[in-house]
């Protein structure tokens, strides 16, 4: 934890039976304490920023358990061979971890990147069953689990013989059902707009990318590339964006966000009651 993490205090764990209002002001909380480390000043507060929303999104995960224990462990790695859209601060993250390992272990991985970025089946299509194993998988393994973006972490299921029988079924044409962990899907996705309003409150950009080829960007760049962006550079100019939300959806979204930001700046109060 550096030094622009350390100065914030962890917010609690969001509730899943919280009263609307409740969970406003705990979102905003999440929000708040991002914002804060995006405002620290600190050359790698991008970065820092990820790591604090995956561990608040970690917390909040353990804080509300599932009815059942999901099946998903070390050496199932079905769902590493789908379309994975990633943040900035998380490519960030990833990118800062990569060029920590010693080179035996930085260069093999690194030619992985560069090849899942140049295959065609990448290409964002609206279709997340693209099979094409991460390039972090080691033996079945994330090789950066402690860095691995919020869709990671949110996407989980109660069976891996269901999440076998899907990713065996769509070169046929078939879908076949997942029992996924319902209650992770939901707090990864509120955990996504804390970080997504926080950003937005920041003055950075909140588009997600292909997580495949945002990494190999920021990689090819080097050290500089996450000061370069939050100069405002624009160093994902050109690397496939995530799509999936238009119209509607989008300016939904945005009025999210924007509420989020209001709570965590104090420019918006939840009322008080019930």
């Amino acid at each position: 934890m550096t030094e622009a993490t350390a100065r914030t205090s962890p917010p609690p764990p969001l509730s899943l039976t919280a009263t609307d209002i409740e969970r406003f002001n705990e979102l905003s909380a999440v929000t708040r304490a991002l914002l804060d480390i995006l405002r620290s000043g600190s050359a790698n507060r991008a970065s820092d920023m990820a790591m604090a929303a995956h561990a608040a999104l970690d917390r909040s995960i353990a804080f509300n358990p599932p009815p059942r224990v999901p099946a998903c462990g070390k050496g199932c790695s079905f769902c590493c061979r789908i379309y994975v859209s990633a943040s900035p601060p998380e490519v960030f993250a990833l990118a800062r971890a990569m060029r920590a390992l010693p080179p035996e272990r930085f260069a093999p991985l690194r030619e992985r990147v560069r090849a899942a970025a140049g295959s065609v089946t990448q290409h964002w299509s609206g279709n997340h069953l693209i099979l094409q194993p991460c390039p972090l998988l080691e033996d079945n393994a994330c090789s950066l689990y402690a860095v691995r973006p919020d869709p990671c972490r949110g996407l989980s299921s109660y069976s891996a013989e269901a999440c076998r029988i899907s990713i065996e079924a769509v070169p046929e044409g078939r879908d076949e059902p997942v029992p996924k962990v319902q209650e992770h899907a939901v707090l990864r996705s509120f955990h996504a707009h804390t970080a997504w309003a926080a950003l937005k409150a920041a003055g950075l950009p909140y588009t997600t990318y292909s997580l495949n080829h945002a990494l190999d960007r920021v990689l090819d760049l080097g050290d500089d590339a996450e000061a370069q962006w939050l100069a405002g550079e624009d160093v994902f100019a050109g690397v496939q964006q995530d799509t999936s939300l238009q119209g509607w959806a989008l300016t939904r979204v945005e009025a999210t966000l924007d509420a989020l930001a209001g709570g965590a700046t104090g420019a918006i109060q939840a009322p008080d009651g019930p």
